[in-house]
């Protein structure tokens, strides 16, 4: 399992013209985003057995999975 790890303030960054997500666009949103983000994080590290930064754009994001990948196969 490869974890595709981003940090909070890229999560924000992706998600903040997304509408299909009607509990980030309430008063407070950033909080309640901040709060899951946190509780789930430890959960999603626990399974993973790589953690891959992503940061990045969804190129980067890739390039780095094919290249952890090309190492393990």
């Amino acid at each position: 399992v490869i974890l595709l790890d981003a940090s909070l303030e890229a999560v924000k960054n992706r998600l903040k013209d997304d509408r299909s997500r009607p509990l980030l666009h309430q008063p407070g949103s950033s909080d309640v985003l901040a709060g899951l983000y946190a509780a789930r994080r430890e959960a999603y590290r626990a399974a993973a057995d790589t953690v891959l930064n992503a940061d990045g754009s969804p190129e980067e994001t890739a390039e780095a999975a094919r290249k952890l990948l090309q190492g393990t196969f």
